[in-house]
C-alpha cells in the first residue's frame, strides 16, 4: 500500500501540476506542430489540457480514497492489507524485498530522538533551493550537486547531533547505506537494459501500425490514451512513450481542428500524458515502479501486481470519460 502511493503521489503528480521537468520535456516535443512556434506556447497548451488528463487526477483522488479506507479494497491488495493489518505481516513469507539486510543494520543511537527539521526537511530544502537556484541563476538545474550539497550537509549535522561515536562508526553508516540501495540499482539497471531490448525490436513501431487502422475522429483521445500506454508498458518509460506518440497523433489533432488549438486538441493532449502515465504505473520495468518498490521496501512484483488492478481501474475510466466528451462534442 505505501508503494502504491508513492507510485500515484510521483508521476501523476508531476503532470496536473506544470511545475517540474515533466511540463518543459513535454512542452518542447510539441514545438513544430502548428500553431506551436515555441516552447513558451507549447508550456501553455500543457497547462490548458491538465483538466483532460483524465488518468492523472483519477489515479492521485483514487489514491487518497483508498488510503482513507472510503472505497474498499480489492485484488492482491486486499489480501496484502488484511494480512498486514490482521497479522501484522507487511510482507508475505517468501518475498524478496527491494532493500538489504544493511537497512536494517543502521540503528540510532538509544536515547536520541532525530530532528525532523534538521535530518529530513532541511536536507530536502537544500536540494529543492540548489535545483531550482541553478535553474535560475545559470539556466542548468544542477540536480546531482544538489544532492551531494544535501549529503554533505547530512554527515556535518549527523557529526554535530553526534550520532556517530566515531569515523569508524560514521564510515560504516555510509557503507552500509551503499549497499542496501544496491539492489534498487540493479533492478533499475536491467529495467533500462529490457527497455533498449524492447525499443531495438520496435515495439513501439508495431504498437503504431496495429492501430492505425481503426483510427477515427472520435476515437482520437482514447485511441491516443492507449497507444501511449502501451508503448509506456512496454519500454517502461512515459517519456520515451510521449517521443514516439507525439509526432502521430498530433498531426492527425490539429488536421481536424484546422490548425488552431481547440478543445479536440486539448483532449488529445490531455490522453497523451494520461496514457503514457497510466503506462508507466501498469509496466514492472519503469524506473517509477521500481524505485517506489524500493522507497516501500517491499517486493517488486509485489508492488506490480498490488497496483495493477487499480491503474486498470483508473485506466478504464479514463477512456470512457474520452469518449463521453468526444460523443458530446
Amino acid at each position: 500500500m505505501l508503494s502504491y502511493l508513492l507510485d500515484s503521489g510521483s508521476g501523476p503528480v508531476c503532470t496536473i501540476i506544470p511545475l517540474s521537468g515533466w511540463t518543459v520535456y513535454i512542452a518542447a516535443l510539441f514545438v513544430g506542430y502548428r500553431p506551436i512556434d515555441s516552447v513558451e506556447i507549447g508550456m501553455q497548451l500543457f497547462i490548458h489540457s491538465i483538466p483532460f488528463n483524465f488518468y492523472g487526477w483519477i489515479a492521485v483522488i483514487l489514491a487518497g480514497l483508498f488510503a482513507f479506507q472510503i472505497i474498499p479494497h480489492f485484488g492482491p491488495m486486499r489480501k496484502a492489507e488484511k494480512s498486514a493489518i490482521n497479522e501484522g505481516k507487511v510482507l508475505h513469507d517468501g518475498t524478496t524485498p527491494l532493500t538489504c539486510e544493511e537497512f536494517n543494520a543502521i540503528t540510532t543511537i538509544e536515547g536520541k530522538e532525530p530532528n525532523l527539521v534538521i535530518y529530513l526537511f532541511t536536507p530536502v530544502l537544500i536540494i529543492i533551493l540548489v535545483a531550482i537556484g541553478t535553474f535560475f541563476l545559470i539556466g542548468n538545474a544542477k540536480i546531482l550537486e544538489a544532492f551531494l550539497g544535501a549529503v554533505l550537509y547530512m554527515i556535518i549535522a549527523m557529526a554535530i547531533g553526534k550520532y556517530f561515536t566515531g569515523i569508524k562508526d560514521a564510515m560504516e553508516v555510509i557503507m552500509n547505506g551503499i549497499k542496501a540501495i544496491l539492489p534498487a540499482i540493479l533492478i533499475l539497471a536491467m529495467a533500462y537494459c529490457i527497455n533498449t531490448v524492447s525499443k531495438s525490436l520496435g515495439a513501439q513501431e508495431y504498437i503504431i501500425l496495429i492501430t492505425k487502422s481503426w483510427m477515427t475522429p472520435f476515437l482520437i483521445p482514447a485511441a491516443a490514451f492507449v497507444t501511449a500506454g502501451a508503448i509506456s508498458f512496454f519500454t517502461g518509460t512515459s517519456w520515451g512513450s510521449y517521443a514516439i506518440v507525439i509526432p502521430f497523433i498530433m498531426p492527425i489533432a490539429f488536421n481536424m481542428s484546422g490548425g488552431t488549438v481547440n478543445s479536440v486538441v486539448l483532449i488529445t493532449v490531455g490522453a497523451l500524458v494520461g496514457g503514457g502515465l497510466f503506462g508507466d504505473h501498469c509496466s514492472p520495468v519503469s524506473d517509477t515502479s521500481c524505485l517506489s518498490s524500493f522507497g516501500a521496501g517491499v517486493d517488486h512484483m509485489d508492488h506490480v501486481s498490488t497496483q495493477l488492478p487499480y491503474a486498470i481501474l483508473g485506466g478504464i475510466a479514463a477512456i470512457v470519460l474520452y469518449l463521453l466528451f468526444m460523443f458530446l462534442l
